[in-house]
């Protein structure tokens, strides 16, 4: 996830870099949104080009949220698993007797699954 993360990075920042280039030379601010640098683009085919560019890159960019947001649920629900099966785990607290002893006992094994 990490390498997903810096490749993006980098990539938003060559984008960022050849956006303002491009914007500079259509007569558009060079901090100007992609979005308006698309609609600047000269008669031509670059304007078609850009604007399906500029579309599969809004559409990427949706999927990735979508998946982020199934990942993140999905690792809640592990995580909640996980506590849960670790808290059935652990027998009662045992108490002190009138002598002085836990009073505890030995339970045994325990099994867990295997893919924990």
């Amino acid at each position: 996830v990490e390498q997903v993360l810096e490749r993006l990075r980098s990539t938003g920042l060559e984008r960022a870099a050849s956006s303002a280039a491009v914007a500079e030379e259509w007569g558009v601010d060079p901090d100007a949104p992609l979005r308006d640098v698309v609609a600047a683009a000269p008669n031509g085919p670059w304007g078609e080009i850009l604007t399906a560019h500029l579309t599969a890159m809004v559409e990427l960019t949706t999927q990735i949220g979508a998946l982020r947001d199934e990942n993140d649920r999905f690792l809640r629900t592990a995580a909640q698993a996980t506590e849960e099966t670790l808290a059935g785990s652990v027998g009662d607290a045992a108490t002190y007797d009138a002598s002085g002893g836990s009073g505890s006992r030995a339970d045994g094994a325990r099994l867990f699954e295997g893919t924990l």
